[in-house]
């Protein structure tokens, strides 16, 4: 990722289309004060609430994540535009292949198999993530700051 913050690349697409933080935050599923700071840098906001906010400026994720890389891809961000995408259009078939193919003990593959899995619970609202697989979540997404 580049040194911007997905804050700072909300908010220039939020700007470029006209839309004010109300706009974004109509139904209180996400607040205008938590909106502002993750826009200016100062707090995060979850997977499924960045989902929330992409899709009412009517923006891909791949279009978000090619901006917030400064246009440039790699394979680690192919493969998280890949499963979010997949998540959105509620592939679960496709998530959970993905999930089976995840199949090391390394750290980095723990990880993949918690977002993974997040991203199936985010599906179907089956089986959530347990406490521990929440926080590797955290750590993987820490890794995009």
């Amino acid at each position: 990722m580049s040194e911007k913050n997905f804050g700072h690349v909300f908010r220039r697409f939020r700007l470029s289309r006209g839309l004010s933080l109300k706009d974004i935050a109509v139904d209180g599923r996400i607040s205008i004060a938590q909106l502002s700071r993750f826009e200016r840098g100062e707090s995060e906001i979850t997977l499924e609430k960045l989902l929330i906010i992409l899709e009412r400026i009517h923006l891909t994720v791949e279009e978000f994540l090619y901006a917030a890389s400064d246009f440039k891809g790699n394979q680690l961000e192919d493969w998280l535009q890949r499963i979010v995408n997949d998540a959105i259009r509620r592939d679960q078939a496709s998530l959970e292949k993905e999930l089976a193919s995840q199949t090391g003990d390394d750290r980095f593959s723990q990880l993949n198999r918690t977002l993974l899995k997040s991203l199936l619970f985010y599906c179907s609202h089956h089986n959530p993530p347990s406490k521990e697989e929440r926080h590797r979540r955290l750590l993987w997404l820490s890794f995009f700051e």
